[in-house]
């Protein structure tokens, strides 16, 4: 796993699966505050892609934010069965500030979380529009 951010974390990382890479980009400009915050996560991905591109050979690649959970068991199984060119997590748990739950189920994951991709490494690169065409699994 590589965590690009602008600064390092206050703490030592333990697990040598998980490397730091320190990024020194300028913050994107643009009018919008929103797209500007955008524009850099897309830059921190970029950084991170190709940091893992260029120390090991990536099947797959998957972005996450600080405030995702993903399953300890997600690496093992797209290892063993992990065969399709990308996956869409359509259920998952949600997050959920002030509720009730802190957190809650959801078959709409895809549609209120950015971190519900995973992309083959030999297409990560390419650009779209990517159409769906295969059969739907569940990760």
């Amino acid at each position: 796993m590589v965590v690009a951010g602008h600064e390092a974390p206050d703490f030592k990382i333990a697990d040598a699966r998980v490397c730091f890479l320190s990024v020194d980009h300028d913050m994107p400009q643009h009018e919008d505050a929103v797209v500007s915050g955008r524009l850099d996560k897309l830059a921190k991905i970029a950084a991170a892609w190709n940091y893992a591109k260029s120390r090991w050979n990536p099947h797959y690649l998957m972005k996450l934010d600080a405030d995702d959970l993903i399953s300890s068991r997600l690496v093992q199984w797209l290892e063993n069965f992990g065969r399709e060119p990308g996956y869409l997590i359509e259920h998952g748990w949600v997050w959920r500030s002030g509720a009730r739950h802190v957190l809650q189920f959801t078959e709409y994951l895809d549609r209120v979380c950015a971190s519900c991709l995973i992309i083959g490494s030999d297409i990560a690169d390419q650009e779209g529009p990517f159409l769906y065409r295969g059969r739907r699994h569940a990760a």
